[in-house]
């Protein structure tokens, strides 16, 4: 989870249950960021499960940060750099790529004077 995802985000992928073979191991970072429905919410990876080079992740999120009292909400996610990142790496959730913006009329114009 240590690489920089430079976007767009998407929303983390949920899973049934991990696969009866997949081996399980435990978090080094349990701190994240999880994507769910738009926004990032913080969270904690409880276990990684891992089968034929793919992984998911058993893990608890805040689904309201403004109202850390009311119950976690749980459940097994795919990982995906675009949805999933360590806070270790980033202590701010990442923010929403910027969308393009063509010049305006007053841009051009000063361009032009120069």
């Amino acid at each position: 989870m240590s690489g920089v995802p430079a976007g767009p985000w998407r929303d983390a992928r949920r899973l049934p249950r991990p696969p009866r073979d997949a081996r399980r191991v435990e978090p080094r970072e349990s701190t994240i960021w999880v994507r769910v429905d738009g926004r990032w919410l913080p969270g904690h990876i409880q276990c990684w499960f891992t089968h034929r080079g793919r992984w998911a992740c058993w893990l608890s999120y805040q689904a309201d940060p403004a109202h850390p009292t009311v119950a976690a909400m749980w459940g097994l996610f795919a990982y995906e750099p675009m949805a999933i990142l360590s806070r270790a790496a980033h202590p701010t959730p990442p923010e929403p790529p910027e969308p393009a913006r063509e010049p305006g009329p007053g841009a051009r114009r000063a361009q032009q004077k120069r």
